[in-house]
């Protein structure tokens, strides 16, 4: 029963591994379409950015069931299962390949949230250039309206009436 619920878990751990794999890709190649400014394949990449975060917290509430599973069987406490504590009642192998999964979830999340938040500050400056760029236009439309009077009204009557030309050359 232990090692059953032991392979099931290194299974789940290993698919959430690829997956943390894939959202670092894609994040990482999120910040080449920010760059490029092409809007639709940045949209595409966010869709299945969100997409591959669902399957990430399905398969840690599947890890979480089987590690839950495994406390009770170990006989831990009924708190959220870690995979330290896990890898604590484990020996040789099954221990190591546990705390090498742990350690690797871990880096890959650390570059995916360095890289998230590069993404976040190149969307942040372009977002300030761009306000600064629509700023500078508004201004430069408000200093030079079209409707701006600028004709001064003749006190002096006018002594050619009724004449629509000048002869005055």
């Amino acid at each position: 029963m232990k090692m059953d619920l032991y392979h099931e878990l290194i299974k789940h751990l290993n698919q959430l591994v690829l997956l943390y794999r894939q959202l670092l890709d894609v994040v990482r190649k999120e910040k080449q379409l920010l760059l490029k400014v092409d809007l639709p394949l940045l949209s595409e990449s966010n869709k299945n950015k969100e997409q591959i975060i669902s399957q990430i917290k399905a398969l840690e509430s599947d890890w979480m069931s089987v590690g839950e599973q495994l406390y009770i069987v170990i006989g831990l406490k009924a708190e959220p299962p870690r995979l330290s504590e896990i890898a604590r009642h484990f020996s040789g192998d099954e221990q190591s390949k546990l705390l090498q999964v742990q350690s690797v979830m871990n880096l890959l999340i650390q570059r995916t949230t360095a890289a998230n938040k590069e993404n976040e500050e190149l969307v942040r400056n372009a977002l300030t250039h761009i306000s600064g760029a629509m700023k500078a236009i508004r201004d430069t439309l408000n200093k030079n309206s079209v409707y701006a009077k600028k004709g001064i009204k003749s006190e002096t009557p006018v002594q050619t009436s009724g004449r629509l030309v000048s002869k005055e050359v």
